[in-house]
């Protein structure tokens, strides 16, 4: 880490959640403290959330209460691909370029 912040690798939280039936967003945000993590972990729609670095690699993810919402099989699906879509990577290079938050909805098998 560098002096007074400088040099800090920026972190992201990105979170999947269920809007309806056959209806997933993914919001992102920039991850600024321990609370925003915690909050989208525990929010009532999130199914999974995932916290990332700069340029979108994975440092920890969860499923959230809406996880029990989608079958086993959509659920594991959605955990392996979710970061290979192309609103996962417009959101993550929108958080790149310095926006603070971030919202696409997820198409399955984009």
């Amino acid at each position: 880490m560098g002096w007074f912040g400088f040099g800090k690798k920026a972190t992201y939280i990105v979170a999947v959640s269920h809007e309806g039936p056959n209806r997933l967003r993914l919001n992102g945000n920039q991850c600024r403290s321990a609370q925003i993590k915690r909050n989208a972990a525990a929010h009532g729609q999130t199914v999974m959330w995932m916290e990332l670095t700069n340029g979108g690699g994975r440092i920890d993810q969860g499923l959230g209460p809406s996880a029990t919402r989608l079958d086993a099989k959509e659920l594991e699906r959605l955990q392996r691909d979710v970061h290979l879509s192309t609103a996962f990577k417009a959101i993550v290079e929108e958080l790149d370029a310095g926006q603070e938050q971030a919202s696409k909805w997820y198409k399955r098998g984009d």
